[in-house]
This record gives structure tokens, sequence and C-alpha cells, in this order.
């Protein structure tokens, strides 16, 4: 419940990249590569690298349950695949230490509305159109 309600929230902040847009699958090729060897490779929902249409901001981060969200301002700032490399890592590391389910019990997510407000969530049926077209084909 937790993953899909943090998926939720991220994908209603902005439109998604395709999956078969070379960024899109040159960032889920090199996360996939990088999270084979964590000690955390196959996490609730497996992990979902997704690009995130945001020129406008450079962001990445870890939802629980497995999705690792970049933003392509993020991709447009690093300049070299060791950089998005380091930038995966990292983000798999919040994975493997479970710090978005930690911050999310520590901020209420047991009182749901405390969460909403955190994410700044939409319409709920809107939610989980969102976050089941991304899982389907998982």
């Amino acid at each position: 419940m937790l993953a899909r309600e943090c998926m939720a929230a991220v994908l209603a902040s902005a439109p998604i990249v395709p999956a078969d847009d070379p960024d899109a699958t040159r960032l889920r090729e090199m996360g996939l590569t990088i999270a084979a060897s964590s000690s955390l490779p196959y996490p609730l929902l497996g992990y979902q690298f997704i690009l995130q249409d945001d020129d406008e901001t450079v962001n990445a981060f870890a939802a629980p349950g497995g999705g690792i969200f970049f933003t392509t301002g993020m991709l447009d700032f690093l300049q070299t695949d060791d950089e998005l490399a380091v930038v995966l890592g990292h983000e798999i590391a919040h994975m493997e230490e479970r710090h978005g389910v930690m911050m999310a019990l520590a901020s209420g997510y047991n009182k749901m509305p405390a969460f909403r407000r955190i994410f700044k969530l939409v319409a709920e049926d809107e939610l989980e159109g969102m976050i089941e077209d991304l899982l389907k084909d998982v």
C-alpha cells in the first residue's frame, strides 16, 4: 500500500517520459545494471526507473517499493554516464536503507491525510489509474 501510494503521488507531479524513449531506456538499463549488484536487488515492486518530463527541476529520488525517479532536468544536468551512475547508486542506496519507508512512517503515513499533504496528491481515482498504468508492464 505504501509503495503504491508513494509512486502514485510522484506520478501526479509530472508527466512520464515513455519507456521506449532513448533517455528513459538508458536510465532503466543503467539502473538495472547497478541494482543487480545491490543488497536489495528485488524490492517490493521490482525496480522501476522512471523518467519524469520536467526540464526545470534537477532532481532524483527513491520512493518506497522500488521506484527510482529522475527528472529530465537531472539528466540534462549530468554530463557523463559516470555521473549518472553515481546518482543512480545513491538512489539505490536510499532504497537499500529503506529511507523512504522510514520517512513516510515518521511523517504519519498511517494517518492518510497527513501523507497526502506531504506529497500534494490529486484525486484518488486519478492516482489509482496512474499507478495501474505504470505497473501494467511489470
